[in-house]
């Protein structure tokens, strides 16, 4: 594939035995993660589209899991959204209690699913905006 022969592509929902089976004793140098990107909506079930609590949970608890399974230094690659509450950047305020460098990052969209959020009514929830985020991170150091 592309001339990669190191190369191993796991896929399993992020809090369950099938992810955990996935590892074996190596650790990962790189893991790659396209969440949900989207707050659940009140009365919805969708769990292939929710993040949970203003989007976020499930890209956390992914962070928590490579965080568990990445070499020390190793890469994460990902979009997630930034859900912007009284002013303040719910997204980067998680990262900064979490072992992660940001090491790279792009806002690719600063009012992301912005008609969605008016019609589920995002507001009520306290979020002004959504931003959507590509992010290089990189696990501290022990």
């Amino acid at each position: 594939m592309q001339g990669l022969n190191n190369v191993k592509f796991e896929s399993a929902y992020i809090g369950t035995s099938e992810a955990e089976k996935c590892l074996d004793q190596s650790h990962w140098d790189i893991a790659v993660f396209n969440p949900p990107l989207a707050v659940p909506c009140v009365g919805l079930k969708q769990g292939h589209r929710d993040g949970g609590k203003l989007g976020l949970e499930i890209p956390l608890k992914f962070l928590d899991f490579a965080e568990k399974h990445l070499r020390t230094s190793g890469d994460v690659f990902c979009l997630m959204t930034n859900p912007i509450v009284r002013g303040r950047s719910e997204l980067f305020d998680a990262l900064s209690r979490r072992p992660w460098t940001v090491v790279g990052k792009k806002c690719l969209n600063d009012n992301f699913n912005g008609t969605i959020a008016r019609k589920e009514g995002y507001q009520d929830l306290g979020i002004q905006k959504i931003e959507l985020w590509f992010l290089h991170l990189k696990r501290k150091k022990s």
